[in-house]
């Protein structure tokens, strides 16, 4: 997952962007999991929740990249 998600702190991406002008927003956001993560309930919760944006109190939230601009730019 290291290729395709580089050292990002999860496993997400844009699934859909919608753009208007030259800004783009992301409209979904997908996250990605192994067969290891579906097996480690703790790890899955982790994924999960922070994938969605749940962060504990507390927690620092990450601020999450730009996605690609599918439009090439």
């Amino acid at each position: 997952m290291t290729q395709a998600f580089g050292d990002r702190p999860l496993p997400t991406t844009a699934q859909e962007v919608l753009c208007t002008g030259d800004t783009c927003y992301e409209v979904t956001t997908a996250l990605y999991v192994t067969p290891e993560v579906l097996n480690d309930p703790p790890r899955l919760a982790y994924y999960l929740t922070h994938g969605i944006g749940l962060w504990p109190e507390g927690e620092p939230a990450f601020e999450p990249p730009l996605p690609i601009d599918p439009r090439g730019k």
